[in-house]
This record gives structure tokens, C-alpha cells and sequence, in this order.
């Protein structure tokens, strides 16, 4: 399913946050449009120009406004 990537590299997906961890971000990753997996594993992943890069649940921070950087 297609998201678009926030200013701060999360996600909204099934009403949660989920965030790029830094170490994984690349450039042109800030407001595009991207693919979220969810696999059989019970990991998610975040798919951007044919590369898949791990995703995070964010914590509670997010929902209340506050800034947070994964």
C-alpha cells in the first residue's frame, strides 16, 4: 500500500507511527511516495526505489506532537 514519507521519515500505516531508523535513511527518502510490507515475520518494511529499508514502531511521542527522530 502506498504512504508518503513525512518530513521527519515515519509513516502513517494501520494507525500507527513507524519510522526509518537513521542509519537506513537515504537521500530523496523525505516526502516520497513508497510501498509498506508487512511480512510473515511480523517485520515491516518500507520499499523506495527498489531498495527495502527497515521500519519501526514510533513511540507515543509522535501522537502527542512532540518531535522524534528514528
Amino acid at each position: 500500500m502506498a504512504r508518503k514519507v513525512t518530513d521527519d521519515h515515519t509513516v502513517s500505516w494501520d494507525g500507527n507511527r513507524w519510522g526509518v531508523p537513521r542509519e537506513e535513511v537515504c537521500a530523496g527518502l523525505r516526502g516520497a511516495q513508497v510501498e509498506i510490507e508487512r511480512r510473515l515475520d511480523g517485520t515491516h518494511w518500507l520499499r523506495f526505489r527498489g531498495r527495502y529499508l527497515p521500519l519501526m514502531p514510533c513511540p507515543n511521542a509522535i501522537a502527542i506532537g512532540k518531535s522524534w527522530r528514528p
